[in-house]
């Protein structure tokens, strides 16, 4: 052990390429680690704040929507050629999604990083709605879109009757 520590010579030059090579190796096995490590918790916020704002939004409808009799709602516009389903509710309250927004009463609910295009309400049948929430991030492309579906039914006439 002494003899190595005492060699006044220096490293050849072989030594020194395969110590390089080596290193260099390690250093680009740590670096994809943690490049992976990185795009994963981009992926997984951004999939968080997804799932975040598809809940406020649905919340948000199903809280106006789970009170109101079926005859309380005055207006259905579906129109999926120009991405509108709206619900128009005692001829003042207006629910739904348009070019990509969440709207209540004419107020984007979704933030403005967030593309809700593709959502919808449709009438599955009498008194009864399926609101499909789409979402994906407009400034950024590390995760899939999220698509979030829940059904609601409203009070019918003559479900109070005894």
């Amino acid at each position: 052990m002494l003899r190595y520590l005492r060699n006044t010579k220096g490293l050849t030059l072989p030594e020194v390429l395969i110590t390089l090579v080596l290193v260099s190796i390690v250093s680009l096995a740590i670096y994809a680690f943690l490049f992976n490590g990185l795009h994963s918790y981009q992926k997984i916020s951004a999939e968080a704040a997804f799932r975040d704002e598809a809940d406020v939004v649905m919340t948000s409808f199903i809280n106006t929507l789970y009170p109101i009799k079926e005859n309380e709602i005055t207006s259905r516009n579906f129109d999926s050629d120009k991405d509108t389903y709206l619900l128009t509710i005692n001829k003042s309250t207006t629910i739904g999604f348009k070019n990509g927004n969440a709207l209540l009463n004419g107020t984007a609910l979704n933030g403005s990083s967030f593309d809700l295009a593709g959502s919808s309400i449709e009438e599955t049948s009498s008194g009864n709605f399926q609101i499909r929430i789409t979402i994906k991030d407009k400034t950024t492309d590390h995760a899939k879109p999220l698509t979030l579906i829940s059904e609601i039914g409203l009070i019918t006439e003559g479900a109070d009757e005894p």
